[in-house]
C-alpha cells in the first residue's frame, strides 16, 4: 500500500511531471510527428502545471471522421505513435506509463504525448530481454513468451507489480495455459 500511495503523491507533483516532459521531449521529439506541449515555467507550481495549448487537437478517442475533419492524418499519428512507443521500450528505456488515446492529442502537424505523471524507467536488461520475447511473440512461441530466460524474474521490469504479487497469486499460470491461444500474428506486417 505504501508503494501504492507514493505513485499516487508523485503523479500529483506537476514540477516533476513538467520535467518528465521536458525530458520525454529532447529524448523522442526528434521523431517525425511526436511533439510534447511546452512547460510555463513561469506558471507552473507543484499543484499546478501550464503548458502550451494544443491548437486544434483532436484526443485520439475521438471518432475517425472528428480526426479526418481536424486535418490529421490517421496513418501517420498511428506511426508516430509507433515510432515513439518502440523507441522508448527498445532504445531509451524512459516510457510513458500511461500512453491510452485520451493522452495523445492529434493535428494536422503532429501527435503531441500529454500527461507525464506516471513515467517508468526500463533498465537496459529488460530492454534486452524484451527483444527476445517480441522474437517468441512472433514467431507463436507462447509458452517461451512467458517461461523463458530469467526476464520476469531477473530483468527487474516488473519491479512495480508487487503490490499485485497476491492477486497473481491466485491465478497459477503454467505454459499449458497458453497452448491454445489463437494464431494472432498471421500474415504480413508493414
Amino acid at each position: 500500500m505504501d508503494e501504492f500511495a507514493s505513485k499516487v503523491f508523485a503523479e500529483l507533483d506537476f514540477v516533476a511531471e513538467g520535467q518528465k516532459s521536458e525530458k520525454f521531449e529532447r529524448l523522442y521529439g526528434d521523431i517525425p510527428g511526436v511533439r510534447v506541449p511546452r512547460v510555463h515555467w513561469e506558471a507552473t507550481r507543484r499543484r499546478v502545471l501550464t503548458t502550451a495549448w494544443v491548437e486544434g487537437g483532436v484526443k485520439l478517442t475521438a471518432p475517425k471522421h472528428e480526426l479526418e475533419a481536424a486535418g490529421v492524418d490517421v496513418k501517420r499519428a498511428v506511426n508516430a505513435a509507433v515510432a515513439c512507443t518502440l523507441r522508448q521500450v527498445f532504445g531509451e528505456g524512459f516510457v510513458h506509463g500511461d500512453a491510452h488515446p485520451g493522452n495523445l492529442l492529434a493535428t494536422s502537424e503532429a501527435l503531441y504525448w500529454i500527461d507525464f505523471g506516471i513515467v517508468c524507467e526500463v533498465p537496459e536488461r529488460a530492454r534486452s530481454l524484451l527483444v527476445g520475447h517480441v522474437a517468441h511473440l512472433v514467431g507463436r512461441r507462447y509458452a517461451k513468451f512467458f517461461f523463458s530466460s530469467s526476464f520476469f524474474r531477473d530483468s527487474g521490469f516488473f519491479f512495480s507489480l508487487r503490490p499485485l504479487s497476491f492477486f497473481l497469486n491466485l491465478f497459477p499460470l503454467s505454459p499449458s495455459s497458453f497452448e491454445p491461444l489463437p494464431p494472432i500474428f498471421t500474415g504480413t506486417t508493414s
